[in-house]
């Protein structure tokens, strides 16, 4: 954990990165105490303003204040990309882990199932399930963690496959240790860093998932603030008032830089041959 924190702060990229992302969890957390209006709140004498001392990042076409919708927008940001890697971890590692622990016919069914998934363009797939369920925040995150459900079964199947061969293992099955205590005690914790690693990336895919389907028009409904809907909604107005589409997508930009740049130092601080 030392070298996790140290990576963490190793340079100026990472402490600005750590820094937004404090930034988008204090927005979440704290929206209506942070937000300086109602995010929904119109006013028809004060549109499509740009940045002033009233309204520190303008009005939008129909004189909401872009602040406090921008802050707003977070809360859905961090649910969807923190519910959607809840789901694909959920569900993925564990289908890995039994699939590399166990091999054989148990591998071959959990993998070709998951070819299947990969078989469906990742944004096709989640256009498809949203249409299905209903376009809301909670659909959302089932329909992007379901899509990221491969990326980790593969990952914690290949991990599981070297970690299974191991003599420590080898010697857990000789002594007639359960299956379920081997993978939960064994594989799980020697797995888990890579796990964590994909964590963060998974959570920038999410972002930009639920910011493409929300612009699409199929994601969270308006008049919900979600950055993907500010983006769709400005580019109407982007010869009038770029403002509107340049601040939620610096947003969106931002916080999936920091995810990666944290990722990266991760992954440097969790495993030991990166460490020096």
């Amino acid at each position: 954990m030392r070298d996790v924190a140290v990576r963490l702060v190793a340079g100026p990229l990472e402490i600005v990165s750590l820094i937004v992302i404090l930034l988008l969890v204090a927005a979440a957390v704290a929206a209506p105490l942070l937000a300086p209006f109602d995010p929904a709140a119109a006013d028809g004498f004060n549109t499509l303003r740009g940045p002033s001392s009233r309204n520190l990042l303008g009005t939008d076409f129909l004189g909401r204040d872009v602040l406090s919708r921008l802050i707003y927008g977070a809360q859905v940001t961090a649910a969807v990309a923190i519910g959607s890697v809840a789901i694909s971890i959920l569900f993925g590692v564990p289908l890995g882990l039994v699939s590399g622990y166990f091999k054989g016919l148990t591998d071959t069914v959990i993998m070709r199932f998951i070819d299947a998934l990969y078989a469906f363009p990742p944004l096709l797939l989640s256009l498809v399930l949203v249409a299905m369920l209903g376009p809301s925040m909670y659909n959302v995150m089932i329909a992007v963690g379901v899509i990221m459900i491969p990326t980790f079964c593969r990952l914690a199947r290949a991990q599981a496959l070297v970690v299974s061969a191991q003599t420590y293992v080898v010697a857990a099955q000789t002594i007639g240790t359960p299956a379920h205590r081997i993978i939960l005690w064994h594989l799980w914790p020697n797995i888990a860093a890579p796990v964590i690693v994909q964590l963060t990336i998974g959570m920038a895919w999410a972002i930009l998932a639920e910011a493409a389907l929300s612009y699409l028009g199929v994601g969270v409904r308006p008049p919900t603030p979600t950055w993907g809907v500010m983006l769709a909604e400005g580019f109407q107005y982007l010869r009038i008032n770029p403002w509107l589409s340049f601040i939620p997508g610096m947003a969106i930009f931002l916080t999936v830089f920091a995810l990666n740049i944290l990722g990266d130092a991760l992954r440097d601080g969790l495993d030991p041959r990166l460490r020096n």
